[in-house]
């Protein structure tokens, strides 16, 4: 990021504003520019300087009148207009540099009527040039619909799911559900998946950017400010983000599907998901609820080695059996023990995982790495090294 470019353009606001010499001048620090505020004006004092631009967020606050902005909302409050090549250096920073606290501070003055409303989301995809037609709904009695009722994911479960067609060259389609990671009819992102398992599973996530260039052309990005849509970007790989309760404990599953099943849950992509943007400086209480196989034992031990809190899938497995009483316990444990995540627990007991009070088997105890499968060995360059 170019710190003398930045300086450039407040310094042009401050001579298009102030006249004196003195009121014109910035002070450079480690982490900030220092200046007078141009929307209030400053103390009367020149030499005084209560506005600030903080480097690390690009984020100007004055400690005079209490105005708080973005540097791109700066420059556009002043007909200030960036160099497109600069613009993009500041996104690639800040994508670097933003967390999830940034946007706790930031939530209010974020325009989230700048998100996607879910019928010019329908009017985008009604030509069929982005791969998906007939988007809708879930309908009764069609495929997403069997497929949905299978996996028990019925009622209000279904608000933010939606069907459509997914095209391969335009001669040949599969069903799919549409996940709208949304806040009411307003849409931030949406994640595509179709109706099968293992290897011949098939998502794909569209961020923010991407369906608002759908809805609103190609080059209508350019146009927002340039933290909400780094921010909104990011977000957008949080299922449900936009819901949650920021102040109680989350539950984060690495899959969209699964977190429906829990209360004030996030669903990501899989494992290997970054959660830096959520852990660090945060503040939030995080749980994760990783799958029930080798990545997601692997992950639970990392996670729990880091003194974060996750659920422990032995721990249930072990009160499962200890509930029901059984001739061949063993037998009954390797059973269950192929249940692969929330979902299929929920398929398995018909519905009712909620009496097995989920919450209760989750740990952040070093102790109860005892509970996590170890795997058989770990692959080290030639042989291995068993454990």
């Amino acid at each position: 990021m170019d710190k003398a470019y930045i300086k450039q353009l407040v310094t042009a606001i401050l001579e298009k504003e102030f006249k004196a010499g003195e009121k014109r001048r910035v002070h450079e620090y480690p982490d900030r520019l220092n200046y007078a505020c141009p929307v209030c004006g400053d103390s009367n004092d020149d030499r005084k300087k209560r506005g600030n631009l903080y480097l690390n967020r690009l984020y100007h606050i004055c400690f005079n009148c209490g105005a708080k902005m973005t540097l791109d909302r700066l420059c556009r409050r002043f007909d200030m207009r960036m160099d497109p090549e600069r613009k993009l250096e500041m996104i690639e920073f800040l994508n670097s540099q933003i967390q999830v606290s940034d946007y706790q501070d930031e939530m209010d003055s974020f325009d989230f009527g700048q998100l996607i409303h879910v019928d010019d989301l329908s009017v985008a995809l009604r030509s069929g040039e982005h791969g998906i037609t007939e988007f809708a709904p879930v309908q009764p009695g069609g495929a997403v619909d069997a497929y949905l009722s299978d996996r028990m994911i019925v009622g209000k479960m279904r608000d933010n799911i939606y069907q459509a067609k997914y095209w391969f060259g335009g001669s040949r389609f599969e069903y799919i559900m549409c996940l709208l990671n949304r806040r009411g009819d307003r849409v931030l992102s949406m994640q595509i998946r179709n109706l099968k398992q293992g290897k011949r599973r098939m998502f794909k996530i569209y961020n923010f950017e991407a369906l608002y260039r759908w809805v609103h052309g190609s080059e209508a990005s350019e146009d927002l400010d340039v933290n909400m849509l780094v921010t909104f970007n990011k977000l957008s790989y949080y299922f449900n983000i936009l819901n949650v309760d920021l102040m109680s404990e989350i539950t984060i599953f690495e899959g969209y599907l699964d977190s429906l099943f829990f209360h004030n849950s996030i669903g990501v992509i899989g494992v290997n998901t970054s959660m830096r943007f959520l852990e660090e400086n945060s503040g939030l209480q995080i749980r994760y609820f990783f799958d029930n196989d080798p990545a997601g034992h692997k992950k639970t031990e990392e996670k729990l080695r880091a003194g974060h809190k996750v659920f422990l899938w032995r721990r249930l497995f072990d009160l499962v059996v200890a509930m029901k009483p059984d001739a061949d316990p063993y037998k009954l444990m390797h059973r269950i023990s192929k249940v692969k995540d929330l979902n299929d627990l929920c398929v398995l007991s018909g519905g009712s995982c909620a009496r097995l009070r989920m919450q209760d088997h989750c740990s952040s105890d070093l102790f109860d790495l005892s509970y996590v499968p170890k795997r058989a060995y770990t692959p080290r360059q030639g042989g291995k090294t068993f454990r």
